[in-house]
């Protein structure tokens, strides 16, 4: 599981930086992350910021 858990942190901070190239091509002004402990709030995000929101 270890080299999962590597490829599970490769992928957030790959994920990180395709936001950061998207919001830099929209022209607007990147922003730090706002880190959380909440890993599952986390994931809901990425995935409303990836698919949309289903309200």
């Amino acid at each position: 599981p270890e080299q999962f858990l590597d490829y599970i942190a490769h992928g957030d901070r790959l994920f990180e930086r395709v936001v950061q190239f998207d919001i830099l091509d929209r022209g607007e002004v990147p922003t730090s992350p706002i880190r959380d402990d909440n890993d599952i709030a986390d994931q809901m995000s990425r995935l409303r910021n990836a698919f949309g929101s289903s309200d």
